[in-house]
């Protein structure tokens, strides 16, 4: 982002790479409200949205194809001298046996590429970075899967091979799995036990992350909410960025990834080792993607709630009114705030922001940030209620999609028990 100026107006405009980072108190939708401008003027400019998954459940990415019927919105725009519009989305769901029968917005229900697991994607499920022998022997095998093999196909013969016998040159290239290492990997994999939701290569329902990235004509609106396990919601989010930058060098697009409510993807002080390695991955995964030239936009309420080397990776800080002192230091250490700045953040008026960056000091004067020409998610607004009330057109039942994936899962685990058997 980089400012211009015309007279006595200045202008930010977004660059190719950014990551921005916006910190504002809560309560009054500013960093909200601000981070949806930022995303519709990328949107305008041709770029393609990914929205990830946020962690309230409550799909606000998805308000942008509503319209406005808020008066202060409404009225806003016209101080703004501009005209409400509304933005088409697509709308996307891990598959889940746990996915409601009701009808419910129309959903692209996806399943995940277990070919596409890798190192990185298997660090976090086994909660290490270390290159363990069993996470060793796990990524071998991943990779030497036909495309009609899925998650049963990869353990069965995973335990096959510690039963067989191999040449010296053998064991020394891959690796013999011993009984610790199976039981490591069975256990780690356990996740996918009740929601089984990375399937073969040639699976039917696999996410087509290439075409999604070639389409900047809708907002990509991902989701997770009615996954009841919180490590797997992370994972099938970091899967779809891990996605995201493998896929980028084969298209023409700026891509741009909004990731709502960082703190509590990336908490500070995490409790649990999981998200200590989520951590360090998004850490290492967003200084990637900005090399890559795409762009990242990501908001909380408080700068310390969230994992330091998570927020020192965005090279740019949107700072709006906040009343919590404590965060002014934190941010003050990071990029160098003196007194008299401080308190000027403290008295910004409602949607007013200060450009900070990680990089290097810039000028304390305020940006004033347009509200959204989409609708934004007013107090008490609950998504499934507006689809039902603006797009009843669209509201559909997909029991019957996840009824024919649990049964192609079931017929994958009766397969291998039956190949089993045979070999036995």
């Amino acid at each position: 982002m980089k400012i211009i100026r015309r007279g006595d107006l200045e202008k930010a405009e977004i660059c190719e790479g950014d990551h921005t980072l916006i910190i504002a108190a809560s309560g009054v939708g500013q960093k909200t409200c601000a981070q949806e401008r930022i995303t519709e003027e990328h949107f305008r400019g041709g770029d393609t949205i990914i929205i990830c998954p946020n962690a309230k459940n409550n799909v606000e990415g998805g308000f942008c194809q509503f319209p406005i019927t808020a008066k202060y919105h409404l009225k806003q725009l016209k101080y703004q001298q501009e005209k409400p519009q509304q933005i088409p989305i697509k709308y996307y769901h891990p598959y889940t046996p746990n996915f409601p029968t009701k009808k419910i917005y129309n959903c692209n229900i996806f399943t995940l590429d277990i070919k596409n697991l890798d190192r990185f994607t298997n660090s976090f499920i086994f909660e290490s970075t270390t290159e363990t022998t069993s996470i060793s022997i796990l990524n071998n095998a991943i990779t030497k899967l036909k495309n009609n093999e899925g998650i049963v196909d990869l353990l069965r013969e995973i335990q096959i091979k510690s039963k067989s016998k191999f040449k010296k040159q053998d064991f020394v290239f891959e690796g013999v799995p011993t009984s610790i290492n199976i039981n490591t990997i069975l256990n780690r994999y356990s996740i996918f036990k009740y929601n089984p939701v990375f399937m073969p290569s040639n699976f039917g329902y696999n996410l087509d992350m290439l075409k999604i990235l070639r389409d900047n004509k809708h907002y990509h609106v991902f989701d997770n909410r009615f996954i009841n396990d919180s490590k797997l919601k992370d994972l099938t989010t970091l899967y779809i960025l891990n996605e995201i930058r493998k896929l980028k060098p084969k298209i023409k697009n700026n891509v741009v990834v909004v990731l709502d409510e960082l703190k509590s993807f990336c908490p500070n002080n995490a409790m649990h080792e999981y998200k200590k390695i989520l951590n360090r991955l998004i850490a290492e995964l967003i200084s990637t993607l900005r090399s890559l030239g795409i762009s990242f936009i990501s908001s909380s309420q408080i700068y310390g709630d969230i994992d330091q080397s998570v927020a020192q990776s965005f090279n740019e800080l949107l700072i709006g009114k906040t009343s919590a002192l404590r965060d002014l230091y934190e941010i003050s250490r990071v990029v160098g705030l003196d007194s008299s700045a401080r308190k000027e953040i403290m008295e910004l008026d409602y949607n007013e922001f200060i450009l900070l960056s990680n990089e290097a000091f810039r000028e304390m004067t305020p940006l004033t940030i347009h509200l959204p020409r989409h609708a934004h998610q007013e107090q008490g607004q609950v998504f499934d209620r507006m689809c039902e009330q603006y797009c009843p057109d669209k509201m559909k039942s997909h029991k019957d999609i996840i009824k024919n994936i649990t049964k192609l899962w079931k017929e994958q685990l009766k397969s291998s028990k039956k190949e089993d058997t045979t070999k036995n």
